[in-house]
């Protein structure tokens, strides 16, 4: 691919629709076995992630090669189904309605039981390991998997926090604040993916960004997991009586956002500054539904 024949604006356009045709094709070829009708979010996030580190000024970009253009769509790809994978392997709203209504503990919900869901969740898995592994660094392929691995732990231990919430007062949500940790591991995949495209792409590594970079990296992954939070209550609201905790949790969101864009304007480079504000836009309209 020449210079000059196609801009990095194009670039960038042409990673993301190619992205898209990997998800979009493997989510329509594994439902045609299943009965879910699976919507997901159009402008992938994990994309944005990992091109957030790149400057689409220079001209002498790695993509501007037709082999490294090829590894990386295979790469950001092999995450995207990675990321919808994990909807199926996390409990949904029903289980955690009949859990509550039911008085059971939440590792009772379904359990030793293997469903068609879990299925579709493990197909997406092995689909996706497939696109990983053609970038070829099994660095990062380990990376991954050890990343998602924490997701799945981590989000089984928010819901049982969760279900504490609902059968306390609202005070008690703040023990989930405390644990910083559980709230990260929930989208370890976002930060692993934020760290991949800061390894792959950022060159301009002097101590005083890089510190900053990851206070935004961290940042970034805690308004994700806000924004997950209050989309999950706000769905769980039509069933129980919640409004309090979803205020609170669109409170602890704006903070973190507020936050975020501070850290950001530390920054020195307006590129990755606009990048930065992208890949927040995308988060907050972020919405993951199956049905």
């Amino acid at each position: 691919m020449k210079k000059g024949v196609i801009g990095n604006f194009k670039i960038s356009k042409i990673i993301k629709d190619r992205v898209k045709k990997i998800v979009d094709g493997e989510v329509e070829y594994i439902s045609g076995f299943f009965p879910y009708n699976i919507k997901y979010n159009s402008n992938l996030i994990y994309n944005q992630s990992i091109l957030a580190f790149h400057n689409f000024n220079i001209q002498n970009s790695p993509l501007f090669s037709d082999i490294f253009l090829n590894k990386l769509t295979n790469l950001i790809g092999g995450i995207e189904l990675l990321s919808i994978g994990t909807s199926f392997h996390n409990f949904d709203l029903d289980s955690f309605i009949n859990t509550f209504k039911n008085k059971k503990d939440i590792e009772e919900e379904g359990g030793g039981e293997y469903t068609l869901k879990l299925l579709f969740g493990d197909i997406l898995y092995s689909r996706a390991a497939i696109y990983l592994l053609k970038y070829g660094d099994h660095l990062f392929f380990d990376i991954i998997l050890t990343s998602l691995k924490s997701v799945n732990n981590n989000k089984l231990l928010m819901f049982q926090k969760l279900m504490e919430v609902l059968k306390k007062d609202v005070d008690f949500i703040r023990k989930i604040d405390e644990n910083k940790s559980l709230l990260i591991g929930i989208n370890a995949l976002l930060e692993t993916t934020l760290k991949l495209g800061f390894d792959i792409f950022y060159t301009d590594k002097n101590k005083n960004d890089s510190k900053i970079i990851s206070r935004i990296i961290s940042e970034i992954v805690l308004l994700k997991t806000y924004q997950d939070l209050e989309n999950f209550f706000k769905l769980l609201s039509n069933f129980i009586s919640i409004e309090t905790k979803i205020n609170y949790i669109t409170d602890k969101k704006i903070i973190v956002k507020d936050k975020l864009i501070t850290t950001i304007s530390k920054l020195k480079s307006n590129w990755i500054k606009d990048n930065f504000k992208s890949l927040i836009k995308i988060i907050q309209a972020f919405s993951f539904v199956n049905s």
